[in-house]
C-alpha cells in the first residue's frame, strides 16, 4: 500500500552512498588480491635458513639424479646392444669350443698311446676301414670347389629374399654329390669329414664338427677330378647349384688339383664285443 505525502510536504532526503567506496574494494581487488592469510604463509616460508634451502637443493638433485638412472635401466635394448651381446656371447663359446676340442684331441691322442703300448698292434684298423673312418692320412689327386659369398653389387640386384650368404645345406649339397661320385677322402677348409660329421648353421656362422668355418669355403674332395667335377653339373645336385649361383650370386669355382694331402683325425680306437656264451666255452 502506498503511503501519500500530505500537499505541502516534502519527501524527506535519503542518504547519498560514498562512491569512493566502491572505488576502494576496486583499487584492493586490483592491488592486493591475496588476502591475510597468504601474506602470512609468506612470511613463514621465506624464513626458511640457508641450511634448510642447501638441503632442499641437494634433494632435488638426488632425486633428479635417481629418477634418470632408473629411466635408463628401465629403457629397451636397441637391436645393436642386443646384435652386441649375441656376438660376445658367440665369441666366448667359440673359444670354449675350441678349447675343449683341443683337449679332446690331446686326451683322444694320449688314449691311443697308451693302447698301443699295452697292447701294440691290437688296435690297428684295416686299410679300407681307417679311410672309410677319416682316421687314416690320404694322398691323392682331386677335386677343390671354392664357395665364395655374393658380392654386394650382386646382393643389391638379386631377389629381395637373397642374403648372398653361403649356407649350410649349399655345403651339405657339394659335399654329399662328391661322396656320391666317389670320392676317398673330404675336408672343408681343413676340416677332415668322415662318420659323424655334421655341417649345420649356428646363427650367422656355419659349424663342421662344431667348429665354426668363414667364407671363402674350400671344400677338398680325392678321387677323379673329372668324376667328381661332372657331379657337380648334373642331375639334382648341378641344377640346384646353378640356380644357386643365379639367383643367390654365389660363386663356385672348381680347380683339379693334382696332389692333396688330408690328415687324418684322431679317434679312440674301435673295440670289439663278444658275446658272452662265447666267453664262457673258453
Amino acid at each position: 500500500m502506498n503511503a501519500t505525502i500530505p500537499d505541502g510536504q516534502q519527501e524527506p532526503m535519503r542518504p547519498q552512498r560514498d562512491p569512493a567506496a566502491s572505488m576502494s574494494l576496486l583499487t584492493q581487488i586490483l592491488f592486493n588480491p591475496l588476502d591475510a592469510g597468504y601474506h602470512s604463509y609468506g612470511a613463514a616460508k621465506s624464513s626458511m635458513t640457508a641450511a634448510q634451502k642447501v638441503l632442499v637443493v641437494i634433494l632435488a638433485v638426488a632425486l633428479g639424479f635417481v629418477s634418470m638412472t632408473a629411466v635408463k635401466n628401465l629403457r629397451a635394448p636397441t637391436r645393436f646392444d642386443i646384435e652386441a651381446s649375441l656376438l660376445t656371447q658367440v665369441h666366448e663359446r667359440t673359444e670354449i669350443v675350441n678349447t675343449l676340442d683341443k683337449e679332446n684331441e690331446q686326451i683322444n691322442a694320449k688314449i691311443s698311446a697308451e693302447t698301443q703300448s699295452l697292447t701294440p698292434g691290437s688296435d690297428e684298423l684295416p686299410d679300407g676301414t681307417a679311410l672309410a673312418t677319416a682316421q687314416k692320412t690320404v694322398h691323392g689327386k682331386g677335386l677343390r670347389v671354392t664357395l665364395n659369398d655374393a658380392p654386394q653389387t650382386a646382393i643389391e640386384t638379386s631377389s629381395p629374399r637373397s642374403t648372398g650368404k653361403v649356407r649350410d645345406h649349399d655345403l651339405r649339397m657339394v659335399v654329399n654329390a662328391l661322396w656320391s661320385a666317389g670320392a676317398e677322402a673330404m675336408s672343408i677348409n681343413g676340416i677332415r669329414l668322415g662318420p659323424g660329421s655334421f655341417i649345420r648353421t649356428a646363427g650367422s656362422s656355419v659349424l663342421v664338427n662344431v667348429k665354426p668355418v668363414h667364407a671363402p669355403y674350400i671344400v677338398e674332395a680325392i678321387g677323379d677330378p673329372t668324376e667328381l667335377s661332372v657331379s657337380l653339373v648334373r642331375g639334382a645336385s648341378g641344377d640346384y647349384l646353378s640356380s644357386v649361383e643365379s639367383l643367390q650370386g654365389i660363386q663356385i669355382v672348381t680347380q683339379s688339383v693334382e696332389e692333396l694331402t688330408m690328415e687324418g683325425r684322431d679317434a679312440r680306437p674301435l673295440r670289439h664285443t663278444t658275446p658272452v656264451n662265447e666267453l664262457r666255452s673258453h
